[in-house]
């Protein structure tokens, strides 16, 4: 089965178990040609097999696609991020009344792997030809990659 707009509840959507349901409900609907994340690899609670998953139910050739969130490496916006990410977003949190969705946000930016440590993640899980760019004065990271179609299509081993 498919799923469907009830199988992804938004209200649940920073429950790490939730959206590991969800991430199997997709694996059991078979092969995709794109994948593309906006988020949600820093909510898995497993990135590894969850970026196996994402090569699994990709057909030969398909490509996935990752937009994160992540913490810029220039000053002086890297400053201007911590103070406003790490100490104003959570204030303004509390006062909108969900201060631990607010508080989880910047948390869960600080953990995930950075820009090159999630290429390499992605190389570990098979894909090639990952490449990755730091948009909007590296606070957003684009990364993709292609499960290999055939042996040709595979660079040799390091």
């Amino acid at each position: 089965t498919r799923p469907g707009p009830g199988d992804f509840d938004p209200s649940q959507a920073s429950s790490k178990k939730h959206l590991d349901r969800l991430a199997e409900a997709i694996a059991k609907t078979g092969v995709r040609a794109a994948h593309i994340s906006n988020n949600a690899p820093r909510n898995l609670a497993d990135l590894p097999k969850g970026l196996a998953e994402m090569y699994r139910v990709l057909v030969p050739g398909g490509r996935v696609v990752i937009l994160e969130i992540t913490q810029p490496i220039r000053q002086p916006l890297a400053t201007f991020f911590g103070l406003w990410f790490d100490r104003i977003v959570p204030l303004l949190g509390k006062f909108a009344g969900d201060s631990s969705a607010y508080t989880y946000l910047p948390e869960s930016v600080r953990s995930f792997p950075d820009a090159p440590t999630l290429a390499k993640r992605l190389d570990e899980a098979g894909f090639r030809h990952v490449r990755w760019t730091l948009m909007a004065g590296s606070i957003i990271a684009i990364h993709s990659g292609v499960k290999p179609q055939a042996q040709k299509d595979q660079e040799p081993e390091k």
